[in-house]
This record gives structure tokens, C-alpha cells and sequence, in this order.
């Protein structure tokens, strides 16, 4: 055989070598995804998210209807959830949780520099939070969150969670029900 097709030879067999490390790839990538078990690491995200709440209690000085306070949330641990599998190539599970939050805060104060100096926490109130899921590229990603307080006296509307104040003092504030993700 001459040198220029045993180049050709050479090139051929380097671009089949190519194309079937690709194909291989990209048969490990699908079966990682079939082997997910989808319940599993729902639970194991939301359980994360809850825990984080150890470390981080979402601290936060704010401008409530009464005055400013400190304040800081505490999820309880009990939570409902549902994972279901979708017809969808992009989404093939959708996941929602519903959780309870306590918000704790202090005495109301005058001034926002008064808040912070304020360390007895003398109130709590309570919300329910929904958040929904989809899994997307073998991981969960939020889709919407929505909160409502809990009240004997009345019955909330739901809002959402992801609101950012447009105006007033604390205009551009978010995550201000303390419940987002880390």
C-alpha cells in the first residue's frame, strides 16, 4: 500500500475511533440517567434544603407592619412531597414538597438600628410553603414557590415567593420569606 492511502487508512481510523468513544459517551450519559432513582435524591435535595436551615437561619433585619425587627426562620421537618414521572424529554420528573416554616422575631422598634441590637426573640407566626421541582440535566431545579401564613382567624391567598419588593425602604429585597434553596 502506498503512503498516501495508508494516511487516508490512518485518518479513517482515527475519526471510526472517535465517533465510538462518542457514541459510548453518550450511552454511559443515558444509562446514569435511567440508574437515578428520581424519589431518592427528591428526598435527599429537600432534606438538604431543610437542614441548611441548621446553619444558616436566614437572619435578617426587616420592616414589618409594626416596625422594624429582627428576625430568623426554622422549618419543621415533617413535609409532604411527590415526585411523577413526565412524558417529557427535558423534564422527565416534576417533584413538590410542602413544608412549614416558623418565622421568629423580636419586639417591633422604631428605627432600623434598633432591630439588630434586639436578640430576644419574643413572637413567631407561621407559614406553609410549596415549592415544585423539575429534573432537568440529573439534577432538581426549582420551578415556582409559593407561601401562604397560617392563621385560625382567616384564610391566606398564596403568594409567591420569589417577590421582589418594588418599592418602599427595603426596594430590591428578595427571599424575603426566607426559603430559598442554597
Amino acid at each position: 500500500m502506498n503512503l498516501k492511502a495508508n494516511n487516508i487508512l490512518k485518518y479513517f481510523s482515527v475519526i471510526f475511533i472517535f465517533f465510538s468513544i462518542l457514541k459510548c459517551s453518550e450511552e454511559v450519559k443515558e444509562n446514569k440517567a435511567e440508574n437515578i432513582d428520581p424519589v431518592k435524591t427528591f428526598k435527599e435535595y429537600i432534606s438538604k434544603h431543610l437542614d441548611s436551615y441548621k446553619y444558616d437561619k436566614r437572619e435578617r433585619i426587616t420592616l414589618l407592619g409594626g416596625g422594624w425587627v429582627s428576625l430568623h426562620y426554622e422549618p419543621e421537618y415533617s413535609y409532604k412531597f411527590d415526585v411523577q414521572k413526565t412524558n417529557s424529554l427535558v423534564t422527565p420528573y416534576t417533584g413538590f414538597c410542602e413544608f412549614t416554616f416558623t418565622r421568629h422575631f423580636t419586639a417591633f422598634h422604631k428605627n432600623k438600628e434598633d432591630a439588630p441590637k434586639d436578640t430576644i426573640f419574643v413572637k413567631s407566626d407561621k407559614t406553609i410553603h410549596r415549592h415544585h421541582y423539575g429534573f432537568q440535566e440529573n439534577k432538581w431545579v426549582v420551578t415556582s414557590r409559593e407561601h401562604k401564613m397560617i392563621s385560625s382567624v382567616m384564610d391566606f391567598d398564596w403568594n409567591d415567593c420569589d417577590e421582589i419588593l418594588q418599592e418602599g425602604e427595603q426596594k430590591g429585597l428578595s427571599n424575603i420569606y426566607g426559603c430559598w434553596e442554597k
